[in-house]
């Protein structure tokens, strides 16, 4: 059988898509490569990448999609999925997130090696404060939330990759 990095994404049979329901562990990889085909970034890959877009918000609701992408997206620091970053950076379960721990993740995401902040400190900082703005702009948080969840320590901890048991 082939994988889907060797069809076009229009010639990826629906329970395909289906299966990436299934455990995390078992189908990032499908994910992984119908998000970021290997095929390059031509006309040819953006259209795939369209293709795959309507069959996924078709098939999934817009929490199930971002839970999907959150499983695979890099973080930086080597940081694959949200779970590994937020043990890895702050030694917590997503669960456990503050809300300018999750502020700064989500920043992580546009500029990985960028915004790291264990090597780019200011400048992830920085993001973090965008996407608390964006939180602000969107009224999850109010003005006053966000100042204090900006000033609030964001607990990094001393050696990046000692992790937690979500890992």
């Amino acid at each position: 059988m082939h994988t889907p990095s060797t069809r076009s994404l229009s010639q990826i049979h629906p329970h395909q898509i289906h299966k990436l329901e299934q455990p995390y562990v078992q189908h990032r990889s499908l994910f992984r490569q119908t998000v970021q085909p290997p095929g390059g970034s031509g006309p040819g890959a953006q259209a795939e990448q369209v293709i795959l877009g309507i069959k996924l918000d078709l098939s999934y609701s817009k929490t199930q999609i971002l839970r999907l992408y959150a499983d695979v997206a890099y973080f930086g620091h080597g940081y694959f999925g949200l779970a590994r970053a937020s043990c890895g950076y702050f030694g917590v379960t997503p669960a456990g997130l503050t809300w300018p721990q999750a502020a700064l993740l989500a920043g992580l995401v546009q500029a990985p090696s960028a915004d790291n902040p264990v090597a780019h400190f200011t400048v992830a900082r920085a993001r973090e404060a965008h996407v608390l703005g964006r939180l602000v702009a969107t009224g999850t948080l109010t003005r006053a939330q966000a100042a204090r969840a900006y000033r609030a320590p964001l607990h990094l901890v001393a050696d990046p990759g000692t992790g937690c048991a979500a890992r």
